[in-house]
């Protein structure tokens, strides 16, 4: 939810706290916020007053609320449509990235454009004349073909060798 650095300080949210005479009255808009974007909507149809109370947390009477609401700009009413005025304009950027994850999502689960199946029989008319047992598997390409192959006792003499070295320094340390 994208809140204005100025909300405490708009005269919005000035007017709600004079008029419901509670400094924390912009905790109450908060509250309607965060239920926005809970629903993921700023619409509601049908809310009664009392859900609204009950959403803010607002200890004012039900129908005085709304009236305040509304005066204060913080919503309007479309006929029996309860709007959050300018919270989905506000939060534009949430809206997007919501859409943006269910078509994510949709394309996670079937790609587009690579086939379900593979084909089991070659498609083109090229055939293959080895059999599979004649074909030469390519060693270590990082390793030149005529470099010698390690020699597993030439291993164990370096090892030792590396040991007594070690050996030495420690004594010398």
């Amino acid at each position: 939810m994208i809140v204005h650095p100025d909300f405490f300080d708009h005269w919005k949210t000035k007017l709600l706290v004079t008029l419901t005479k509670d400094e924390a009255a912009p905790l109450m808009v908060l509250r309607l916020w965060a239920y926005c974007q809970t629903k993921r909507t700023g619409q509601f149809v049908n809310l009664s007053d009392a859900t609204l109370v009950g959403i803010c947390h607002a200890k004012i009477q039900p129908s005085r609320f709304r009236e305040i609401l509304l005066e204060c700009q913080f919503i309007k009413q479309a006929g029996e449509t309860t709007i959050a005025h300018g919270w989905e304009e506000l939060n534009a950027s949430l809206f997007a990235s919501w859409r943006n994850g269910l078509r994510s999502k949709a394309t996670h689960r079937q790609p587009t454009g690579i086939p379900r199946l593979t084909h089991r029989q070659p498609t083109s008319s090229i055939s293959i004349s080895k059999k599979s047992t004649d074909i030469e598997t390519p060693g270590n390409p990082r390793v030149p073909d005529d470099q010698p192959k390690p020699n597993p006792e030439n291993i164990k003499k370096f090892g030792s060798q590396l040991a007594e070295l070690t050996r030495k320094l420690k004594v010398q340390e």
